[in-house]
C-alpha cells in the first residue's frame, strides 16, 4: 500500500508522482504540477510542517499565489489540481480524474425546469447559499442526463438515477454524494407534484449514510499555528493581509467563505467589533475586534 495518511508530505508527493507515471502522464503534462509541488515542499520546510492535508494545501495556495484573488485563472486551476491530486491519493490511494466543467451551468434542454425548481425553493425561503448548491448539483445531473440521451425530465428513469449516483461516488467524497442525493429527492418530488413526471423517483434515490462523527475534524496544535503565522512575510501589504486573515480564522473561528467576504465596512472600529451576516445561516454575527487583528 503506497499511500497512507501517516506518510510525510515529501513521501506523499513522490508516491503520487509515481502513480501519475503509471497512469501514463507525460513529463510535459506534469510540468505545472511538478512546479507547484516543488514550491509546496519549500513552503512546508519553511513552516516546519511535516504532514500534508488539504487545508494546508489551500493555505499554501493562498500564501504563495494569492489564490482567492483569481481562482478561475488557468494557472491557478493548474495549481489547485496539483493540490487535489495529493489529497485524492492520500485519501483514496489512487488518482481521480476530475472533469473540468462549469459546474454552475445547467444543460439547455433541462434548464427551464431546473430553474423553475430553484425559483420555487427560493419562494419557499431557501437561502442563497442553498440555491447555489442546488445549481451545482443539478448542473452535474443535467449534463449527465444529456450525455445519456435524456432531453426531457419525463424521460428520466431509475437507471439514470443510479448511474449518476455511482458516477458521483467515484469522483467525490461521501458528503458530496449525500448532498447530491438530497437534492435529487427534492427535484423528483417537485417533478411529480407538478405532474412533470409520472413517477415519484425520490423513492428510488439510494440512501447515503454520512455520519458527522465519521470524520476527524482538522485541527492544529498551538505550535503548528504559530509556525504557520511565523511563515507569513509581513514586510509587504499582501503579507499583512494574509496575516490578518489567518488571525481572524485562528482567533474568531470564522468560516473561510465569510472571511473572503469581509470588507472594511464590517469592521466597527468605534465599538471594536466585527459585524457581518453569515453566508451559510444568514444570521447576524457580532465578534470582538482584538488588537492584534485590528493592527
Amino acid at each position: 500500500m503506497e499511500a497512507s495518511i501517516e506518510q510525510t508530505a515529501v513521501n506523499l508527493i513522490q508516491a503520487t508522482r509515481n502513480e501519475l507515471r503509471k497512469a501514463r502522464y507525460t513529463e510535459l503534462s506534469m510540468k505545472a504540477t511538478e512546479r507547484t509541488w516543488s514550491n509546496l515542499e519549500e513552503y512546508l520546510r519553511t513552516a516546519e510542517i511535516t504532514y500534508f492535508s488539504r487545508e494546508i494545501g489551500m493555505l499554501f495556495l493562498e500564501n504563495r499565489y494569492q489564490y482567492s484573488s483569481n481562482p478561475n485563472s488557468s494557472t491557478n486551476q493548474d495549481r489547485l489540481r496539483a493540490i487535489q491530486l495529493l489529497g485524492d491519493f492520500q485519501t483514496h490511494e489512487r488518482v481521480l480524474i476530475r472533469r473540468q466543467t462549469r459546474q454552475r451551468d445547467i444543460a439547455e434542454p433541462l434548464r427551464r425546469v431546473f430553474h423553475a425548481l430553484m425559483d420555487f425553493r427560493k419562494q419557499s425561503g431557501a437561502a442563497n447559499r442553498t440555491l447555489e448548491s442546488y445549481s451545482i448539483y443539478l448542473g452535474r445531473f443535467s449534463f449527465y442526463l444529456v450525455e445519456h440521451g435524456v432531453m426531457q425530465v419525463s424521460e428520466i428513469d431509475v437507471p439514470h438515477v443510479h448511474g449518476f449516483i455511482q458516477a458521483t461516488a467515484a469522483a467525490h467524497r461521501t458528503s458530496t454524494v449525500y448532498c447530491t442525493s438530497s437534492v435529487l429527492r427534492v427535484l423528483f418530488r417537485y417533478l411529480y407534484e407538478q405532474q412533470l413526471h409520472p413517477k415519484n423517483l425520490a423513492f428510488h434515490v439510494p440512501s447515503v449514510k454520512c455520519s458527522k462523527k465519521s470524520k476527524v475534524p482538522s485541527a492544529y496544535s498551538r505550535e503548528e499555528i504559530q509556525r504557520i503565522l511565523t511563515a507569513v512575510d509581513r514586510g509587504n501589504p499582501k503579507g499583512k493581509r494574509d496575516y490578518a486573515i489567518l488571525l481572524i480564522a485562528v482567533r474568531l473561528g470564522l468560516r473561510a467563505s465569510d472571511i473572503c467576504g469581509l470588507t472594511f465596512d464590517h469592521f466597527k472600529w468605534e465599538s471594536s467589533t466585527i459585524e457581518l451576516r453569515q453566508g451559510k445561516t444568514d444570521e447576524l454575527l457580532v465578534l470582538p475586534l482584538f488588537n492584534d487583528i485590528g493592527e
